[in-house]
């Protein structure tokens, strides 16, 4: 019996251990965020195009139902440039200087409806 207390007990040891060195082995980051409108109510359907500037790379996301948005495995530091951009509203860029390594890096904004598209629909 107390043979296996022992082992369990090693066993737990060895799992905790190598957890916590598989997580200090994360190579990438993340960027996650909330896209609402003028009147805070979320929008969906929101492109999201974030690219690393030192390698020119691209990666592409939708805002879901809710508004959220979240690109895994991005190569952590920067700097990045995030633009979005919908249909009726203003394309809006932000630069984001860097990306910390495994952790939350979150980038919400308000998106305003387009001007041009609001003086031709009151034109019709």
């Amino acid at each position: 019996m107390k043979n296996n207390f022992t082992r369990i007990f090693l066993l737990l040891i060895v799992l905790i251990v190598s957890a916590n060195i598989l997580k200090a082995q994360q190579t990438s980051s993340f960027l996650s965020g909330k896209v609402l409108d003028e009147k805070n109510i979320p929008l969906p359907g929101v492109t999201v195009q974030i690219t690393y500037v030192p390698w020119n790379k691209t990666r592409d996301a939708l805002t879901n139902k809710k508004g959220y948005f979240c690109v895994a495995n991005l190569p952590p530091g920067g700097p990045y440039t995030v633009k979005f951009s919908r249909n009726g509203y203003e394309i809006q860029s932000r630069e984001v200087l860097s990306l910390d390594l495994g952790n939350s890096n979150d980038l919400s904004l308000h998106m305003r409806r387009d001007s041009k598209e609001a003086q031709s629909n009151e034109a019709e």
